[in-house]
């Protein structure tokens, strides 16, 4: 996959003075108002539980922590956090109660602040989900929702890389799935420093941005755009299936590396400074 330097591209950030700031969490507190976890506390989705203490504020900073914990509340493995502002898919006990109101939007601009761990197979992402989580859709038609990656670091088991990158997928996660994908994006700190990471996404289609760059200007493989509702998700993930680490349904190699490979004395955090959406 071809590869673009980031510091080789111009300054064009999007200029939102003309639009409406719609949600904005600097994450001073863990506002569960507007948040809730992506599933209910210790739920199995990989090659890790999801735990709601993987998830918590540091410094005025969101923390999504993956860990090895050999004597862990679900017992011995990964665990991780993820949030997310509309739980129709799962319905966590979060996403019921009366505090949480959800939040979903279609055209605009997207922007989180974050810093990303360096690790084997494990990747961080914030990203779009339509809100019928393309059930009882014609699922050939791309208008009809997608999954809109703002940012994924993708490959980061291979240190050297330091690349990050963008896809819109449609169609479901079945025979039905097309996606399209941008060139990675090398950013020589990615895992030592704060980086924004946004999306302008309008009915010609999707413009994406690393620290106020335009990094692909795309649709998706049918050359649609999604007009369909949709709400945010960020997600720390690791690589396996079903608690079996670095192997794929299929029994194949995990595409994003071997998360046993890590030092599992540590901590990866991904680390969120703010999250903002403006509306066109």
């Amino acid at each position: 996959m071809s590869r673009i330097k980031l510091t080789k591209l111009p300054i064009n950030a999007v200029d939102t003075s003309k639009m409406e700031l719609v949600f904005q969490d600097n994450f001073d507190t863990l506002d569960m108002a507007k948040w809730c976890h992506m599933y209910n506390d210790g739920v199995v989705r990989n090659a890790a539980y999801y735990v709601h203490d993987n998830a918590f504020i540091e410094d005025g900073n969101l923390v999504l922590r993956t860990n090895w914990q050999e004597e862990g509340k679900n017992g011995r493995g990964w665990y991780t956090g993820a949030l997310i502002t509309h739980n129709k898919a799962h319905g966590t006990t979060e996403a019921m109660s009366e505090l949480f109101k959800p939040f979903v939007n279609t055209y605009g601009y997207y922007e989180a602040r974050f810093k990303a761990p360096e690790c084997i197979g494990i990747w961080s992402a914030f990203w779009l989900m339509p809100e019928n989580n393309f059930k009882n859709i014609d699922l050939k038609d791309g208008t009809k929702g997608a999954e809109i990656d703002v940012m994924e670091t993708l490959y980061c088991y291979k240190h050297s890389n330091k690349v990050t990158g963008h896809a819109i997928h449609i169609g479901g996660y079945g025979k039905n799935l097309k996606s399209n994908g941008s060139k990675l994006v090398t950013v020589n700190d990615l895992y030592t420093d704060y980086h924004t990471a946004g999306v302008l996404w309008t009915e010609e289609g999707y413009k994406f941005y690393i620290d106020g760059r335009c990094t692909a200007v795309m649709k998706d493989s049918n050359g649609t755009v999604s007009k369909e509702p949709s709400y945010m998700l960020l997600s720390n993930e690791v690589a396996g299936y079903k608690m079996v680490e670095g192997r794929a349904k299929n029994g194949m190699k995990s595409w994003n590396g071997n998360p046993s490979k890590n030092d599992k004395l540590k901590n990866y955090d991904f680390i969120v400074d703010y999250v903002k959406v403006w509306k066109l």
